[in-house]
């Protein structure tokens, strides 16, 4: 699962529209979230009653969609600081896990996002681990919404508005190829919580060494995350991101 990406999905919004007023603050505080993507967060088992303000209707329906397909719920995921969890199902043979997860912030806090204008996050992505240490992805998450990822893991994106019955199926059909082109390649599966939480550690892993070594978040991926709109915006952020770095550097 893209743990990363949800933090980025949580906090990275806001602070473009703060930016219009504050470039500095947005600057300090975009700097802080990008360097704490080099830092290891814990991954735990989450009961849905402590996140009374998500969707809990859309997590049943997306679990009985995929149990219709013969998926078995692997369970409730947590990532340290998130106001959200991923519920996973997996596939028959483990091959194929998908989770989903709605990402809202409660409180005022949401209820100042909301009036800023930034939405909630509906996703829904498919993951399969191979043995060689690479991943394919297929997610609904907005690719503006996301960092981009280290070479070994792949990711495709869906309309934001797919089924997970229609994610698993595209899933299943890119994994079925890749088997077939590469008949001795094996898949990591995913049957168990510890599998589950396994996965995720793999992919943060190579993530937190990726973002290590370009020193946190590009130029590039924040000037995608602004979009088109916010272009300029986001340069001034990075070079003050930059200047704030060289004065650490000392």
């Amino acid at each position: 699962m893209s743990t990363f990406e949800i933090v980025f999905l949580s906090a990275i919004g806001a602070f473009f529209l703060w930016s219009f007023w504050h470039n500095k603050n947005a600057a300090r505080k975009i700097k802080k979230v990008s360097d704490d993507l080099q830092n290891e967060k814990a991954l735990f088992r989450a009961d849905p009653k402590d996140f009374p303000h998500v969707d809990a209707a859309w997590y049943d329906e997306r679990e009985r969609d995929l149990r219709n397909l013969g998926y078995r719920l692997v369970g409730n995921l947590g990532l340290e600081g998130v106001h959200s969890y991923i519920r996973a199902s997996a596939s028959s043979d483990g091959h194929e896990c998908v989770g989903f997860y709605h990402l809202k912030f409660p409180g005022m806090r949401g209820l100042m996002m909301r009036l800023l204008g930034i939405k909630n996050h509906y996703v829904i992505e498919a993951t399969t681990s191979f043995c060689d240490g690479s991943s394919e992805t297929t997610t609904t998450a907005p690719e503006n919404s996301l960092l981009s990822v280290p070479e070994p893991l792949h990711r495709v994106h869906l309309d934001a508005g797919s089924s997970a019955r229609h994610v698993a199926m595209v899933h299943s059909k890119r994994v079925a190829a890749i088997l077939a082109e590469h008949p001795t390649l094996e898949v990591i599966p995913v049957r168990t919580f510890e599998d589950l939480v396994a996965t995720a550690r793999r992919e943060e892993n190579l993530k937190r060494a990726h973002y290590a070594a370009h020193g946190g978040i590009s130029r590039e991926d924040l000037e995608r995350l602004g979009g088109p709109e916010h272009r300029g915006i986001a340069h001034e952020i990075y070079d003050e991101i930059e200047e704030l770095r060289e004065k650490e550097a000392g």
